[in-house]
């Protein structure tokens, strides 16, 4: 598998220390055969960038996308029987031992995540899907998600089986970052046992 990740280097020393740490942690996991650092210099790094680049360096290879700050365990090898063709894997990070993040939307009994921060699938696909949505925006998760519904790609989000862990000690998003106009989907949150149901709807709403 190939880990791409966005490559910054933040002002604050203590935020570096965090990504290096993550970096190296998950280098050391022993999943991932490559770990590619992503930049497209002053511009943010956008979807189609990554899944341009996955076709033409990984094409047939599972190729997972994560923000910088997500550490992977050993549950991150069971995406090797999650990534099939015509699907995007998404996942909720934990941010405690207990549970993953839970915000989203309940329908009866199930939940549709609204936050995921990693996105696996195989190289070759999703091109063409992306190109306006920026990483780390408010709702980007969200709105790539109903891209790639939109293009006829099952969405599914197995994070009760294969965790992932945010490193960060702050709190907030940066300033002046701005909300995805788009059509907005929701995964259900499941085990390795996927359903591919989804909620969505238009945002910003009328």
């Amino acid at each position: 598998m190939i880990l791409l990740i966005e490559h910054y280097k933040p002002s604050d020393p203590e935020r570096i220390a965090e990504l290096d740490g993550t970096l190296k942690a998950n280098m050391e996991l022993g999943v991932f055969e490559h770990i590619v650092p992503m930049s497209v210099g002053e511009e943010r790094l956008r979807y189609g960038h990554v899944f341009r680049l996955c076709a033409k360096q990984f094409a047939g290879r599972i190729c997972v996308l994560a923000n910088a700050d997500i550490q992977f365990d050993y549950t991150a090898r069971l995406l090797e029987g999650a990534v099939t063709e015509k699907r995007l894997v998404t996942l909720t990070r934990w941010e405690s031992p207990a549970t993953p993040r839970m915000m989203g939307h309940y329908k009866g009994e199930r939940f549709y995540s609204g936050s995921q921060d990693v996105w696996a699938f195989m190289g070759g696909e999703l091109v063409g899907i992306g190109d306006r949505i920026p990483l780390g925006f408010i709702g980007c998760d969200n709105a790539i998600a109903g891209e790639a519904m939109k293009a006829g790609y099952a969405v599914v989000n197995p994070a009760l089986s294969i965790r992932t862990h945010h490193n960060h000690k702050g709190t907030g998003r940066g300033e002046g970052e701005m909300s995805v106009v788009g059509t907005y989907a929701y995964p259900e949150l499941t085990t390795m046992a996927v359903t591919g149901r989804m909620v969505h709807h238009e945002w910003p709403q009328a």
